[in-house]
């Protein structure tokens, strides 16, 4: 009997021990499980395996979703579903950040050359947000590049920026840029409903219930009650205040790291608010920006060769004479940017895409598996998908 209790307490102490281990190492997404609801629109898993199912969906509930997908020769072949529509561009607006740069380049204000300072790319970085990503990237760039003993570019970053999506090297290559270019946005791209970019770490300590001490219904009160203006003004104040101010940054991550994470629906309608514009006039731009004059010849390649990465798939080069694209990933919230030609039909095609508010079970869904990525270049080169698209959600506007 001893025996036995001694196995079945060295068995117990192990069982324990391992997954108190497990735990420990995964306790954010274990905790996120329990505080969440998760089954947030899971009936429409089953039905969106497939791109024609999620044509079906967005036909299906169309309030938070916009798609613009123009072809200029062939104009009754574009796709206008909610185009009119002032959804948040996430991440899609560092193609903003982006065309400044090789303006700047190509004008010799900027030098794409010049060496990235890491220390001060790594302060930006914002903890409790997004930490893998910037992690993952901060791997795959510079830690690499340091065992070659070669030094980080702006070039590089700004390559990483648009296939990785970083935040702080968009907030890196903004305050590069200088508050006076990005704040003529509009008037140097021509862009009458499209706010500039907005910076990442202002954005996210100012959303954030931790840092500002109050809660998140609280705050959320108070910023959708802000006129454009003042709430944009704002955010840039937050983001100028946590690249200038060290003792802000600590404060900062003292408080992030005490606090309790925010919701996965708090995460969803913060996110609503990221920079801000009508679908059409983006897409537009997108269109403008790859096609007419305004960049220089030298400056549009270059802004193509950055964006292409998409063409390093043996599939994407398969498909496309050309593709360039910037996607966005965030909890409730899918986008992408792209402007292509399909290797079939070689037809200019400029498209944005804008899933916001998505129910967290089906967000789950769709961004493990790239779905939405793929559904942005099948419109390009598969004429019947396109069909599809076009009828159903033709359909579905003209029901609203």
């Amino acid at each position: 009997m001893i025996r036995i209790a001694k196995f079945l307490g060295i068995f117990i102490l192990v069982t324990v021990s391992i997954f108190g281990g497990i735990y420990l190492l995964n306790k954010s997404a274990i905790d996120a499980v329990f505080r969440n609801d998760l089954s947030e629109g899971t009936e429409w898993v089953p039905k969106t395996y497939s791109l024609k199912g999620l044509v079906e969906y967005l036909a299906e509930d169309p309030e938070y979703y916009s798609l613009v997908s123009i072809q200029p020769s062939r104009p009754d072949s574009s796709v206008y579903f909610n185009g009119e529509e002032r959804r948040s561009l996430g991440n899609l607006a560092q193609l903003m950040l982006i065309a400044h740069y090789v303006d700047a380049v190509g004008s010799g204000e900027i030098d794409s050359a010049a060496v990235v300072d890491l220390s001060r790319l790594e302060a930006l970085h914002v903890p409790g947000h997004e930490n893998k990503r910037f992690r993952q990237a901060m791997s795959d760039d510079a830690d690499w590049m340091k065992k070659l003993g070669w030094e980080m570019r702006l070039e590089d970053l700004v390559r990483s920026l648009a296939r990785n999506n970083v935040a702080a090297y968009a907030d890196y290559l903004y305050y590069a840029l200088g508050k006076e270019r990005m704040a003529s946005t509009g008037e140097r791209f021509a862009l009458q409903s499209v706010e500039a970019p907005l910076v990442w770490a202002g954005f996210v300590t100012a959303w954030d219930p931790r840092v500002q001490l109050r809660s998140f219904d609280q705050i959320a009160k108070e910023y959708t009650q802000l006129s454009d203006s003042a709430y944009h003004a704002m955010i840039l104040d937050y983001g100028y205040r946590y690249e200038a101010d060290a003792a802000w940054r600590d404060s900062v991550a003292a408080r992030v790291t005490e606090g309790t994470e925010m919701l996965f629906v708090e995460e969803k309608l913060r996110n609503r608010y990221m920079t801000r514009g009508v679908v059409s006039e983006y897409a537009n731009f997108i269109n403008r920006l790859f096609q007419d004059d305004l960049l220089f010849e030298n400056e549009r390649d270059h802004l193509k060769s950055i964006l292409s990465w998409p063409m390093s798939n043996e599939k994407t080069a398969r498909d496309f004479s050309a593709y360039s694209a910037i996607y966005d990933s965030r909890m409730g919230y899918l986008a992408g940017v792209d402007f292509g030609a399909s290797t079939y039909e070689n037809i200019p095609t400029a498209q944005v895409f804008v899933m916001e508010n998505i129910p967290v079970g089906l967000f789950m869904h769709l961004s493990s598996n790239l779905m939405t990525q793929d559904f942005q270049q099948r419109l390009i080169w598969d004429p019947a998908l396109r069909t599809t698209a076009i009828l159903l959600l033709h359909k579905s506007s003209k029901k609203k």
